[in-house]
């Protein structure tokens, strides 16, 4: 089955006698006007993207609107930003731990040190992580 991907529609080429005849004679016009190979669905998954799939009678299908695609898309954005988090959190440990070693004030007026700001800085990402 050839189609082309057209901004996540798929285009499938055009079904007149003469296109169908010339397309069966020679695949290679097919693929010249831009048309994949969609039989396989390793390669057609691939170049559809990931909010395509198979039905049961093996055509492509658009689940973009499927409650266990956006839950998967929701869990993998939560995945990102848990690890976005974490590395944050990573980087202000660095930070800390520089802070003890080299004690200074940050604030003046308030007499806050730089270890305890970088400490607030990281209750303040561990609290949003257990929120995740």
């Amino acid at each position: 089955m050839y189609a082309k991907n057209e901004n996540g529609t798929l285009i499938f080429p055009p079904q007149n006698k003469d296109n169908i005849l010339n397309y069966n004679q020679n695949l290679s016009l097919l693929e010249a006007d831009g048309y994949i190979d969609y039989s396989n669905a390793e390669i057609s998954l691939y170049n559809l993207g990931t909010g395509y799939s198979f039905d049961e009678n093996n055509r492509i299908v658009d689940i973009t609107g499927t409650d266990d695609y956006k839950a998967k898309i929701s869990a993998a954005e939560k995945t990102e930003k848990i690890n976005n988090l974490e590395l944050q959190i990573s980087e202000l440990d660095r930070k800390r731990i520089r802070a003890i070693c080299e004690p200074s004030v940050k604030d003046e007026s308030t007499g806050q040190t730089w270890l305890e700001y970088y400490t607030l800085q990281v209750q303040t990402l561990r609290t949003e992580l257990l929120a995740l």
